[in-house]
């Protein structure tokens, strides 16, 4: 039980200030796998992305970049055309 209340009251304070959090576990996570010279590096990255759910911190995806929508030759299966090639 004082497990529990303690990890609420820092949840708590977690909400507070997300960046500073997301900060400081992405420290921690490249501080353990230069450790570790890399060799744990996804159980790592795991292992911070559990946290940050946990405490209910995590990014979701918008540092991803938004992929371009895809022409109607390239969605077809065809070879992408230049512009190049149509002034020909």
């Amino acid at each position: 039980m004082v497990l529990t209340d303690l990890f609420n009251k820092a949840k708590g304070l977690v909400q507070k200030n997300p960046e500073r959090v997301r900060t400081v576990i992405e420290r921690v996570e490249e501080t353990v796998d230069k450790t570790t010279g890399g060799k744990y590096s996804e159980k790592i990255h795991q292992a911070a992305d559990t946290v940050e759910e946990r405490l209910g911190v995590a990014v979701v995806a918008e540092d991803a970049p938004a992929e371009a929508p895809a022409t109607k030759s390239q969605a077809a299966g065809d070879e992408p055309v230049s512009e190049e090639s149509e002034v020909k």
